[in-house]
């Protein structure tokens, strides 16, 4: 039932037609196209953090986050201690 009010939401708020660039959000057009300070594609409102909201979603793919950031930060750590 979540899912479902969630995905209503967000095809809803795509039906407004406002579209917002990722990195530029006071960035704010009636139309889909180029941000005019980046110049990366516009986004529809609401998908900003679809891929986040995706992610964290199922409990897989925290487990799959956490361990690619302690493995990140390990190898970080050696780097540093190798100077």
């Amino acid at each position: 039932m979540l899912r479902e009010q969630t995905r209503e939401n967000w095809i809803d708020q795509r039906a407004t037609g406002i579209y917002l660039c990722p990195m530029h959000p006071d960035v704010r057009e009636t139309v889909a196209g180029k941000c005019p300070k980046c110049g990366m594609d516009l986004m529809p409102e609401g998908t900003r953090f679809a891929l986040f909201r995706h992610m964290i979603g199922r409990r897989s793919h925290l487990v799959i986050m956490a361990a690619l950031m302690v493995a990140a930060m390990a190898v970080a750590m050696m780097m540093m201690m190798m100077r």
